[in-house]
């Protein structure tokens, strides 16, 4: 069990989980751990104060105190991620240009705000239409692995089974987030 871990019967249980839902194991290396951290924090599983944070998300959560190591940590993090998702360059070298413009406590607080804040994201801009430079799902895929985000999950559906246990996909579905105006319902898109 990690160090940063307080409960480990959570951890245990978390571990389980993904073995039993995802089909990995450790042999999976940094997709199943990131898999199994995930679950944990669903758990409401705590953390020691004290510890050695080593995840993408423990990266990023680090950024309320960085040091020089840390903070480049995090470009390089955000950074790779955009660019392989845009080949164009373009939004990695906005945002590299973006952190260079601050201090440490510029990007401290910045850091700051856009943890607290749930709305906050990193936005990947796109020219619609011009050909070879709009990313591709192969390229979001890569993104996503590189992040050990899954891009397909298994749903669990407790509507149709109001009265147990909710019933829970065969195979894992492909899952996303959709924004969605009033008024781009009614134009037939999404936004």
């Amino acid at each position: 069990m990690p160090n940063i871990i307080k409960d480990e019967e959570k951890w245990e249980k978390a571990k389980d989980a993904v073995i039993k839902e995802y089909h990995m194991s450790e042999k999976n290396g940094d997709q199943y751990w990131r898999l199994v951290m995930g679950v944990y924090k669903k758990m409401k599983g705590t953390f020691n104060e004290d510890s050695n944070m080593t995840t993408i998300g423990e990266i990023l959560s680090e950024a309320t105190s960085p040091t020089a190591s840390k903070r480049k940590k995090i470009e390089g993090l955000v950074i790779d991620t955009l660019e392989k998702m845009d080949k164009s360059g373009y939004n990695g070298n906005r945002y590299k240009d973006f952190f260079k413009s601050m201090s440490d406590a510029q990007f401290t607080k910045f850091m700051k705000d856009f943890l607290g804040d749930e709305s906050q994201n990193f936005y990947l801009e796109v020219i619609p239409f011009e050909k070879g430079k709009e990313p591709l799902f192969e390229d979001v895929q890569s993104a996503a692995k590189y992040l050990g985000v899954p891009l397909n999950e298994y749903m669990y559906l407790p509507f149709a089974n109001p009265d147990g246990e909710p019933l829970r996909t065969a195979q894992p579905v492909p899952v996303g987030l959709n924004c969605s105006t009033k008024i781009s319902l009614i134009a037939g898109r999404a936004c």
